[in-house]
């Protein structure tokens, strides 16, 4: 009777718990939220001689957030970067869509999950005659996890951290591997 008893009132403490976190919460619902956020994307070194060195380079994308409800929400990013070595000059850009999750709602945190997917257009002149450019479109799929942070003196600015793992494949280069640099990406969003 005695072990009935103790859980009758674990399950209403935290059936109580769960129903007043929200009304505490940061309110994002039919929020858009427009910034800036850390992403990786797919870069060019090397010239025509040496076939061309594929690397990730680090871009600073523009970012919009809209959310749906306080718990689900959508992301678009958007970065764009050349890069030029001697004759050999290009292009690329990280054009992604990300759903996103909040897990646990606090009053000026959120920590949330999501999955993304994205394109990465390419293109590479060579600078050489008789050398073909390149021009690919490779794609990209991650997995994360962040917090989210808003500081009570600015209500509408949100602060995020975020870590996942991404795969990236475009023309041969593939790769799957973890993201967040030595601590976490980083990026913000004003909400109106």
């Amino acid at each position: 009777m005695k072990a009935q008893f103790k859980a009758t009132i674990l399950i209403l403490l935290l059936s109580l718990l769960l129903f007043t976190i929200p009304a505490f919460a940061k309110d994002l619902e039919n929020k858009i939220g427009a910034g800036f956020a850390s992403s990786l994307s797919y870069g060019f070194l090397g010239s025509a001689d040496d076939n061309l060195t594929n690397s990730i380079i680090a871009t600073n994308d523009l970012s919009i957030k809209y959310w749906f409800t306080n718990y689900v929400g959508i992301q678009g990013q958007f970065g764009y970067f050349t890069a030029k070595n001697g004759p050999v000059g290009g292009w690329a850009a990280d054009i992604a869509v990300r759903g996103l999750f909040n897990i646990i709602l606090e009053e000026q945190m959120n920590l949330y999950a999501g999955l993304g997917l994205g394109i990465l257009p390419a293109h590479v002149d060579y600078g050489q005659h008789g050398v073909s450019d390149m021009n690919e479109v490779g794609f990209q799929a991650s997995g994360f996890g962040g917090v989210e942070f808003f500081f009570s003196g600015l209500p509408n600015l949100g602060f995020n951290l975020e870590i996942g793992l991404k795969y990236i494949d475009i023309d041969k280069f593939k790769a799957l591997s973890t993201y967040g640099g030595p601590f976490a990406t980083v990026g913000f969003h004003y909400y109106f």
